[in-house]
């Protein structure tokens, strides 16, 4: 994900905090200035779940290795889950090193 303006911050996660609540307390919607929210990246996500269905046939397993906020983004589109559950822990978020497999 990129957080824009907060990339290297020294304040780190309360002025984070403070520019999502001047911007309505949405933390799916909030986009850092020069960065991407949430739904954002669900729509990358969509573009490479459409690319990876394209390629179905052509592949039997796929290994998906990435970041975990494009993991998690990308699982709730195969779960056929809102973006708004992103910060759900149903199913639990990603730790280091988690493998899932789906099929779609």
């Amino acid at each position: 994900r990129n957080i824009g303006v907060f990339t290297n911050s020294k304040q780190g996660n309360q002025e984070i905090k403070d520019d999502i609540t001047r911007q309505g307390d949405d933390r799916i919607a909030w986009r850092p200035e020069g960065g991407e929210s949430i739904l954002d990246i669900t729509e990358r996500a969509k573009k490479f779940l459409a690319k990876l269905e394209e390629l179905g046939a052509e592949y039997k397993s796929v290994l998906v290795c990435s970041h975990r906020i494009f993991l998690r983004t990308l699982e709730l589109l195969i779960l056929e889950r809102p973006p708004q559950d992103f910060y759900s822990e149903d199913p639990p978020a990603l730790e280091p090193g988690d493998l899932r497999h789906y099929h779609i």
